[in-house]
């Protein structure tokens, strides 16, 4: 599961940083106006919009600031390329019995409060012929 975060992860960097650059160019502005603006080296503005390292997101945050566009819509471009690419991110499977008695509460508080069936007989020794019918006794 590790190397499926991280390789969604970086691809997600990827994204953020291509998506600036976008940005960066069709409000008028070159890369190395908005370094000098913010006070950034030119080379790190560089590096950052290419992933090489991930780019800060107060950072990111400061440059659509500076440059008028909304950061939320930058995120939400570079999330929908990645699960163009990657597919949609399949939802962390959780073993309740691995989680402390707080989480574990938490845990089944958030399932019935989802209205989650499948709690419902989920200690019943006779819980495979409940779901076929009856009561399976």
């Amino acid at each position: 599961m590790t190397n499926i975060i991280q390789d969604r992860a970086m691809l997600f960097s990827k994204y953020i940083g291509a998506e600036l650059k976008g940005a960066i160019a069709s409000h008028g502005y070159s890369q190395g106006k908005v370094a000098d603006a913010l006070g950034h080296a030119r080379s790190a503005m560089s590096n950052w919009l290419n992933a090489k390292p991930p780019i800060d997101v107060a950072v990111a945050n400061k440059i659509c600031d500076y440059i008028g566009m909304d950061f939320t819509v930058v995120v939400k471009r570079a999330e929908q390329r990645v699960t163009d690419e990657l597919g949609p991110y399949p939802p962390l499977e959780v073993d309740p019995s691995q989680l402390p008695e707080d989480e574990k509460i938490q845990y089944v508080l958030n399932k019935i409060k989802a209205g989650d069936q499948g709690l419902v007989a989920s200690t019943d020794p006779y819980k495979e012929q409940e779901k076929e019918g009856g009561d399976g006794r």
